[in-house]
């Protein structure tokens, strides 16, 4: 990702629990090399459906 700047999502479960991770390169500055990246956890309620 760090090469590409490509983002990476996908859907985990631990411990019973359903999470999405969101991955994307962050910038410095606009149009500027990629910098690090960005890490979203977001906890899915029970009642959202599964792709």
């Amino acid at each position: 990702m760090l090469e590409t700047g490509t983002k990476n999502v996908y859907e985990i479960m631990q411990k019973g629990k359903r999470s999405l991770v969101y991955h994307t390169p962050w910038f410095e500055k606009d149009g500027g090399e990629i910098s690090g990246i960005i890490e979203l956890v977001m906890e899915l309620p029970e009642q959202y459906p599964h792709y």
